[in-house]
Formats: C-alpha cells, structure tokens, sequence
C-alpha cells in the first residue's frame, strides 16, 4: 500500500501537471497496480459584477483533456495497472452549481475504472 498525499496543507489539492511521471509512475515503481483516486477537475468560472461574483461550473472539465490522456497513456503502457477514479466528485445537495449529471476528467479516460453514485440519500 502507497499513500500519496496531494494537499500543501490547504484546503485544497495539487494535482500533477502530469499524471504518469508525478502520480502514477512512482506508485507503479513502490508496486501498486490498483491506483484509487477520489478528486475530480474542478476549474470553476467565476462571473464578476459591480454586485460581487458568482461561481459557474465549467465545461472544461467534461472532455477528454491533458489528465485523463496522460492516464490513458500510462495505463497503456503498464497494462496490469488499474485506475480507478471519481466520475464527478461533486456534491448537488451542498454544491448547487455542480451539475451531478456530469462525467469530469480524468474519469472521461478510456483506460480506468469511472465510479460514481447516482443518487445521494443524506
């Protein structure tokens, strides 16, 4: 087992620029071939007014993008690898703005296991 700790201490993630060399290829070389992860894109647009700014969810992080392609290649060329990832991560009860109906990268891969919920029951 690998613990691969993506927080600086703040309240939020950094994720690697790329996925393969920054998170996947040192836990394939410690021997991991089952690679969970549970964070999603997150990359919000925020809309400013002379009232204050709202938050609205992207449309970016519902395509194939530099994330879930570095996952696919790396999978690819370490086929007994298999990563698993969140299909949204988001919160529709606690997080309006976030469309729960929605696949964000990385999990739009073509090469991992997408797992999601599809209805919340708290």
């Amino acid at each position: 087992m690998v613990v691969q700790d993506l927080s600086p201490g703040l309240d939020n993630i950094s994720v690697p620029v790329d996925l393969a060399s920054g998170l996947l290829a040192p836990a394939y070389a410690a021997g991991v071939r089952i690679h969970s992860n549970s964070w999603s894109c997150a990359m919000p647009e925020v809309l400013c007014s002379d009232t204050g700014c709202k938050w609205t969810p992207s449309h970016y992080c519902n395509r194939y993008d530099a994330a879930a392609a570095d996952l696919d290649s790396f999978v690819w060329s370490n086929p007994d690898m298999l990563v698993v990832v969140a299909a949204g991560d988001g919160d529709a009860r606690t997080q309006p703005e976030v469309n729960p109906f929605t696949v964000r990268s990385p999990a739009t891969c073509k090469n991992c296991l997408a797992v999601g919920a599809a209805h919340a029951w708290l």
